[in-house]
């Protein structure tokens, strides 16, 4: 769960762009396997953005949470075809 202050979509973006980039897994698109790494990213950042809720806290510090759901990244991954690389 990231806290984000002002920074709106583009700052989850940007979060999302990081996290994702920190990850070991390879995979590889069933549909189109010439795809590659850099589409892998945009599709994944483009299913974390359909499947994100922007949450403002107010109160003493106004806060912005950005909360993902996880299990429908995976499924919309599922849907354009990535999966796993098998090794």
């Amino acid at each position: 769960m990231a806290i984000l202050r002002g920074a709106g979509w583009a700052g989850a973006v940007v979060v999302c762009g990081v996290l994702s980039g920190c990850a070991t897994s390879r995979y590889e698109n069933t549909m189109h396997p010439d795809y590659g790494a850099t589409q892998h990213d945009t599709d994944l950042a483009q299913c974390r953005k359909q499947n994100s809720q922007v949450i403002t806290h107010s109160g003493y510090a106004e806060a912005t949470e950005v909360k993902v759901d996880e299990p429908a990244v995976q499924a919309c991954m599922t849907t354009l075809g990535w999966q796993p690389a098998k090794s």
